[in-house]
This record gives C-alpha cells, structure tokens and sequence, in this order.
C-alpha cells in the first residue's frame, strides 16, 4: 500500500510539474526549473531525473518550504551541471555534487534570479544546437502503430535515467486536431493520440514531424513532446 501511495504521488508531482514547464514554454528554455509548496524533498531528485529525460534539458526541481527551497538538479549527457550551477553560487544558500547531479538551497527570493541567470549560462555554454545535439531518436514509428502493449514492453527496460532515457520516437506528418492548456491532440488523419509538453508554436492546419517520448495512461497511449518541426511539403508530381 505504502509503494502504491508513494507511486501515485510521484505522478502527481509530474503532473504539476509538466504543467509548469508548460507555462514556461519549454523550448525557450535552456535548464528547466521547475518549484512547488509541499512537494517532498526525498522526490526531487527523481522528478528532476524524469523531466531531464522527457525534455531533453538540464532539469532542477525544488521543494518549497517557507522562505527557503531545496532542490536536486539533473543533467543531460555531456554537459557539466554543478560548474553551471557554480556560477550562481552567490545566489545560493549552499549547492555541491558533480557534472550530472547536484543539490543546492535557496533562497525563495532568489529563485528567479537564479532560473534566469542559469538560463543565460547554459544558453552560453551549450547553446539550442547542443540541447538538439542530444535529443537521439529511437525509432521512427507510424501513430497507427502506436499500441499500449508495445509501449509496455518498452518500460521493461526500466529503471530509466541519465544513463538509460526512455525510447524517443519520431512520428512524421501529424496535424493539431484541438487543444486545451495541458493536452493537445494529435492525428495523422485516421488516428489520434493524446499529448503532453509545449503547444505553443503548434500552429492549426499544419502539419508537424514530433518527436515524443509514449507511454499508457488510463489503458491508452499517450505522447509526451520533446521537440516538433514543420514536415517538409510533399514533391510534385514529376519533379525531384
């Protein structure tokens, strides 16, 4: 009962989460960070390793607590996390760990200071290209071959992580049938599938190459976005 419980609060402090990253417009993000009032210290850092892994970002999360927050940050691979972070260390109350994982303290009144500042380091560092450099696809996969117990069956290759991310799958041609703050549909024309992440410059009537991470919520699949692009117009006919 006690793993069911912790499990379910795990997905809850996803969920809130996400919609956070939403509001943040993830792909003008470098580092994600994302805080909450009562979210559990001991989980941090596991939400921050599941955020890093679905959005292709350096991820910290922080557990509010009053004036102060204590987070855990998470890396993507070969980029150094703690020396970013070293750079905003007067911004923090106290911070260590090493490239791929660290912890820190601060200051609520410094929280934004320190996101923006962070962002701007990372943006110098790694750059849009490196954050794209990193995003490695999987597999291409038609949405009609979309099917929950292929979807499980990935999820035997748990526990995921820096070190072993979850499949990330690349779904071409795929149109924004409606949307609403925290979930957009998306069809190929004779399927539709839930999904999850940034909308915002996904406009109707066009046509879209995503690249998402699946999995089965309530018995069906689902799509958390990491990235989208315009898919390239079909040829004419005769030409090359």
């Amino acid at each position: 009962e006690a793993h069911v419980t912790t499990k379910r609060l795990a997905r809850r402090l996803i969920g809130e989460a996400e919609e956070q990253v939403s509001r943040l417009h993830f792909r003008d993000q470098f580092v994600l960070v994302v805080s909450r009032s009562g979210w559990p210290q001991g989980l941090m850092g596991p939400l921050a390793s599941r955020l890093a892994s679905r959005y292709g970002r350096p991820t910290l999360a922080v557990a509010l607590d009053g004036a102060r927050g204590t987070g855990s940050g998470r890396s993507i691979p070969l980029f150094n996390l703690l020396e970013a972070v070293q750079t905003c260390q007067e911004l923090l109350v106290r911070f260590g760990g090493h490239a791929q994982a660290c912890g820190f303290t601060v200051n609520l009144k410094n929280l934004e200071p320190f996101r923006t500042r962070l962002n701007a380091q990372v943006q110098r560092t790694l750059g849009r290209e490196g954050l794209r450099s990193r995003r490695m696809l999987d597999l291409e996969l038609p949405l009609r071959a979309l099917q929950p117990d292929w979807i499980r069956e990935c999820e035997r290759l748990a526990p995921f992580g820096p070190g072993n991310p979850r499949p990330l799958v690349l779904f071409h041609g795929l149109a924004v049938e409606r949307r609403s703050p925290r979930t957009a549909w998306l069809t190929d024309g004779t399927r539709r599938v839930a999904a999850k992440g940034s909308f915002a410059t996904l406009a109707g009537g066009m046509r879209y190459d995503v690249a998402a991470i699946p999995a089965v919520d309530d018995g069906e699949p689902v799509l958390t976005v990491s990235d989208a692009k315009v898919s390239p117009a079909p040829s004419a006919p005769g030409r090359t």
